[in-house]
């Protein structure tokens, strides 16, 4: 409730002019803004510029906000319209490149012994998730975010988070197993 209420402090000083009290706003949602627009686009570069496009039109348009504790779900809207309308223009979907990340897999069956799955690997099996689960699975697992973070930037209660994960890491199981994984996996968050 305090960081709620503290956002809210920071909306309304940018509201009133102050440019600095946009910076915190911005220092608090950028990883999911980033995640989120590379999701999409697939490209570090371009994924930091839509990161720019976002906030500069979020700051632009922030009087338009009606109701100022959705301010994280009406971000995440901006950044995938954003993204959107870049892929439009690029005519792209999704293209072929990524940044290279292995994560680490835990299979309790086998010792403590760990498998590597590429960036690619689990990108596929992300895309075989429902659409809903898919941003949460990204922020959580790739980006590292808290429930509450990611619950503060979808507009879903953490709960709904938390089960949301839940499902999304069975399906992710069911999806590993039948391509020949043995085990039962325990998805890991990832930190840089």
């Amino acid at each position: 409730m305090e960081e709620l209420t503290k956002e809210i402090r920071l909306i309304n000083e940018c509201l009133n002019g102050n440019i600095e009290a946009f910076r915190d706003i911005i220092m608090a949602y950028q990883t999911a803004v980033y995640a989120t627009a590379f999701y999409y686009v697939k490209n570090s570069d371009i994924a930091k510029e839509i990161v720019q496009e976002t906030f500069i039109h979020a700051y632009k348009n922030l009087y338009q906000l009606r109701d100022l504790t959705k301010f994280g779900s009406w971000l995440r809207e901006i950044t995938l319209r954003v993204s959107f309308q870049y892929m439009q223009k690029r005519k792209e979907t999704h293209s072929d490149t990524f940044e290279e990340k292995i994560i680490p897999i835990h299979l309790e069956k086998t010792k403590s012994k760990h498998i590597s799955l590429s960036f690619d690997d689990i990108k596929l099996a992300i895309q075989q998730l429902p659409e809903r689960y898919r941003l949460p699975v990204v922020l959580k697992f790739l980006e590292g975010m808290t429930y509450e973070e990611i619950s503060k930037f979808t507009g879903e209660s953490p709960g709904e988070i938390k089960g949301i994960l839940q499902r999304a890491v069975k399906q992710l199981q069911k999806t590993f197993e039948s391509d020949n994984i043995d085990g039962e996996e325990q998805w890991q968050d990832v930190h840089r």
